[in-house]
């Protein structure tokens, strides 16, 4: 069984960093494109 770990960092200091864990890459990809789509709407798919 696959498993994803997204660990991000938004900001330059390390008290920023974060992670989200995933069951899948595409699980993962749909999680990163939630976040991101109210920060830029445009991007919106569907």
């Amino acid at each position: 069984m696959a498993h994803t770990i997204l660990l991000v960092q938004p900001g330059p200091k390390p008290e920023t960093r974060t992670f989200s864990d995933y069951e899948s890459v595409n699980e993962c990809m749909e999680g990163t494109r939630r976040a991101l789509t109210p920060m830029h709407p445009i991007t919106r798919i569907g």
